[in-house]
């Protein structure tokens, strides 16, 4: 079973493997990272948007706007022109939007049988 803050803490994971991919600049490696990470945030993005909808949360469509912004920026990025610098502004997004938009709602989200 996954929660919210599991996923989150996952994300942190695909984070560090997309720096290190990028590192190496092994390009397969690279694909191969990108890949994994835009599938899961598009599943945790889902997830999340499911159950705001189920709960009626009053900030839905803002917070789904601000998902849909971030998916677009890593489905516009191609494998070659990812860099560092991206990887850190993609991780400060994550760094603000948990706290300051995820938060808001995660109390009544504390369990979420969810499954990839």
């Amino acid at each position: 079973m996954w929660t919210f803050d599991s996923q989150h803490k996952y994300l942190v994971e695909l984070f560090k493997d997309l720096s290190i991919q990028v590192s190496s600049s092994e390009i397969i490696g690279v694909k191969v990272a990108l890949r994994r990470f835009r599938s899961f945030v598009t599943d945790h993005f889902s997830a999340e948007e499911h159950y705001m909808r189920q709960m009626d949360y009053k900030f839905y469509d803002a917070h789904k706007a601000q998902h849909d912004r971030f998916l677009q920026d890593i489905s516009a990025i191609e494998p070659e022109e990812l860099s560092g610098e991206i990887i850190a502004t993609w991780a400060a997004w994550w760094l603000c939007h948990i706290p300051f938009s995820d938060r808001p709602y995660g109390s009544n989200l504390k369990s979420v049988n969810w499954s990839n």
